[in-house]
């Protein structure tokens, strides 16, 4: 019974309890995807980064010459955090806004990433 009110008191505290600072990067391959195909690269690319902040509420994507970012809806279900920014800025020398969405599962730290033209895992920590 204990353990079941505690569960339920958890589950009732604001995203905010649970607050972190992931951040997430793949530097075994980059994978792109348009509407007919993904194709994979394992050389010759910059690894991207991707930073959720759960407490400040954004999401910041950097790839190349520069980053998306901006504000985003975050949820947390469990040991799952859903993030999706609309119209993140580009803040490099060319480029346009990006929508991104990302899904992190807590317990393996492993997120995945859908946006700016990439669909690919993540493996995540979290900084202090």
């Amino acid at each position: 019974m204990k353990r079941l009110v505690l569960a339920i008191c958890a589950a009732c505290l604001p995203v905010s309890t649970f607050a972190a600072n992931w951040q997430c990067r793949n530097g075994d391959l980059e994978i792109r995807c348009d509407d007919a195909r993904c194709s994979a690269q394992s050389e010759g690319f910059t690894p991207v980064s991707l930073v959720l902040d759960t407490e400040r509420g954004t999401l910041e994507l950097c790839a190349y010459s520069g980053c998306w970012s901006g504000e985003a809806r975050i949820a947390r279900d469990g040991p799952f955090w859903l993030a999706s920014g609309r119209g993140l800025a580009w803040n490099g020398p060319q480029g346009d806004a990006a929508d991104v969405a990302f899904a992190l599962d807590s317990r393996d730290r492993i997120g995945t990433l859908k946006g700016a033209g990439f669909a690919m895992p993540l493996t995540c920590v979290v900084e202090d």
